[in-house]
């Protein structure tokens, strides 16, 4: 079975690979890749954490409400930076990729909960109303821009079933991808890439994705 971690690893060589298309990742050997998970129950939380038996150890005094956000955050290039100076030796115009990927994963929350539809494919490049909102700005945490995307993951019932029902399937974890280093069009066509890995993910671990045949919306 597959670990959380073997799923991390694959993602981040998914959009690695796509990165090399792109000729200002390229030129400036920089940008960052954001992987998050967000658990929805004690068994995702105990996978996300290495168990790959889905039981955590301890489980009676375990209290999910207290549960982490997973995160991995790499260089889009191995070995490259996570910043990059795009003006001048005067005025640098410095950029932080590693800490915008985080700003975009919250702006895509947002539009994630004032969404009327369910896509199975949230990209914060998805018209929002709330974009226009005068408090989401990057002053306040949001990275309005593309370049994160988010799915939302369900298992299929087990025999030692710790959440959900044994009759259909469950909320498992919200896992989300955010890509910064190049434009907002190349950096969601790189975070995109990262979800291409689940046409070859171990179906023993019985987690579903209805892409319906595309990864978009």
């Amino acid at each position: 079975m597959i670990t959380y971690l073997e799923l991390v690893d694959k993602i981040k060589d998914a959009v690695r690979e796509k990165a090399k298309d792109v000729p200002l990742i390229k030129k400036n050997q920089a940008g960052a890749i954001r992987i998050t998970a967000t658990p929805h129950c004690a068994e995702a939380y105990a996978w996300l954490n290495g168990n790959v038996h889905l039981h955590y150890s301890g489980f009676e005094n375990f209290d999910f409400e207290d549960s982490a956000i997973c995160e991995h955050t790499y260089p889009i290039v191995k070995g490259g930076k996570l910043t990059n100076d795009f003006g001048s030796r005067a005025d640098p115009k410095r950029v932080d990729f590693y800490s915008y990927t985080a700003m975009k994963i919250a702006y895509l929350s947002i539009i994630k909960d004032n969404l009327d539809t369910v896509p199975t494919t949230y990209k914060s490049s998805m018209p929002c109303r709330l974009k226009y909102d005068k408090d989401i700005m990057a002053e306040n945490g949001y990275g309005v821009c593309d370049g994160a995307v988010c799915v939302p993951i369900t298992k299929e019932p087990i025999s030692n079933i710790l959440c959900g029902d044994h009759n259909d399937t469950y909320a498992f974890m919200d896992l989300c991808i955010s890509v910064s280093g190049a434009k907002p069009e190349e950096d969601e066509m790189c975070a995109l890439a990262g979800l291409e890995v689940f046409d070859e993910f171990d179906p023993d671990n019985g987690l579903f994705i209805d892409f319906g045949g595309e990864y978009e919306d």
